[in-house]
């Protein structure tokens, strides 16, 4: 029998806690640094917000390195806790039906802040491929933030770069496009799935 996985990342970055909470706190956020790996787009544009609404559903086209479509991502903000600077998420798609994802911060000192991401995983027998995913994909994404970190407004830009074009910047590691490229079949064979039952 298949259990969870736990994705447990951590990192201390160059940021007081306010500052950085300040950017957790939008939605944009998380697809800044998301991308290339994974792109979030919106189904529709009313349903963002400047900053995540507790207990609000927000929907996403998903992509694959920018590239392959992946379907529609859900996220319920199931807790927004300003005083422990912490954010409670359930996740889930189509190809994972439990991604529940914990964000919090921890202050280091006045100008250091831990910055942690635990995600429970669960895919069915796909869970081993997806947890090796997330793994590279978190590591991608605390990476983002801290070249975020670097710019003289040590926030999220207004106008989201283009995935495309991040991707012609980046030299994926043969390991790292392995694990993507295995991500991408096991989708596109749940979608192919999918198909051959609803013909049946």
């Amino acid at each position: 029998m298949m259990h969870r996985k736990t994705v447990f990342k951590t990192s201390i970055f160059p940021s007081s806690e306010e500052k950085l909470w300040q950017n957790l706190l939008r939605p944009k956020m998380m697809q800044f640094i998301s991308s290339p790996w994974v792109t979030l787009t919106p189904i529709t544009s009313q349903e963002m917000t400047e900053e995540w609404v507790e207990g609000r559903t927000y929907r996403f086209q998903i992509r694959i390195l920018g590239l392959i479509p992946s379907g529609t991502h859900t996220i319920i903000v199931e807790e927004i806790d300003p005083k422990e600077h912490e954010i409670r998420l359930q996740e889930f798609n189509f190809m994972i039906p439990v991604w529940n994802h914990t964000i919090y911060l921890r202050k280091v000192n006045e100008s250091n802040t831990l910055f942690a991401d635990k995600v429970e995983i669960f895919s069915g027998w796909k869970t081993p491929a997806i947890y090796h995913f997330a793994v590279r994909y978190f590591t991608a994404c605390h990476r983002k933030i801290r070249t975020m970190l670097q710019t003289p407004e040590q926030s999220v830009p207004d106008i989201l770069p283009d995935p495309k074009e991040e991707l012609k910047e980046k030299a994926f590691s043969p390991k790292a496009l392995l694990i993507t490229a295995a991500a991408a079949c096991a989708v596109t064979l749940v979608v192919s799935r999918r198909k051959n039952k609803r013909k049946k």
